[in-house]
C-alpha cells in the first residue's frame, strides 16, 4: 500500500520540537484524487490542518483553501484529495504517546485496503510534486484571473 501511494505525496517538514510538549509543522501536499486511508498518530498529539489550495474531501464534507479541522490525539481519519490535488499545513501540538506507533492503519478490511491501491493506480500518472511549497495556490490564482477575464 505505500509503494502504491508514495508517489502522490510530499512533506516538508517546517518546525520539529523534540519533548512532551513539543510542537510540529509540516507542508504536505497529496496528488490529484489522492486517497488518503483511514489512519492515526498517536505518538505526535492534537492535530490541526490547514487547506493552503486545492480541496479534499472529507466524508461528504468538501473542505477548500482557507478550511480547517481538528483531529484529537489517536482520532482516525481518512480524506481523497480534489480533482487538483491538495496542500495542507498540519500543525501537532505535544501531549502523544511516546511509546505509541507514529502511523496506525485504521482501515477496516483488506479489501477496503485494496481498493484504496487499485484506486491509487488508477489516478497516479495525475501525480506531479510541485517544484515549491504553494505552487497550488499560484495555479488556482491564475486559473480564477482567466475565469473572471472570459
Amino acid at each position: 500500500m505505500v509503494r502504491a501511494l508514495t508517489p502522490g505525496t510530499s512533506t516538508t517538514m517546517l518546525l520539529w520540537q523534540e519533548g512532551e510538549n513539543g510542537m510540529s509543522l509540516s507542508h504536505n501536499w497529496f496528488g490529484p484524487n489522492f486517497p488518503l486511508f483511514r489512519h492515526c498518530h498517536p505518538r505526535f498529539g492534537d492535530c490541526l490542518y490547514y487547506v493552503v489550495g486545492g480541496e479534499l474531501l472529507m466524508g461528504n464534507r468538501r473542505l477548500g483553501r482557507g478550511s480547517t479541522f481538528f483531529l484529537p490525539n489517536g482520532q482516525p481519519y481518512k480524506f481523497t484529495a480534489g480533482p487538483d490535488g491538495v496542500e495542507v499545513l498540519e500543525f501537532r501540538a505535544g501531549g502523544g504517546d511516546k511509546e505509541a506507533s507514529g502511523t496506525i492503519v485504521k482501515e477496516t478490511s483488506l479489501d477496503a485496503i485494496q481498493q484504496i491501491i487499485d484506486r491509487s493506480y488508477e489516478v497516479d500518472s495525475e501525480w506531479q510534486v510541485p517544484e515549491r511549497m504553494g505552487d497550488l495556490v499560484q495555479r488556482e490564482s491564475v486559473s480564477s484571473a482567466d475565469s473572471r477575464a472570459e
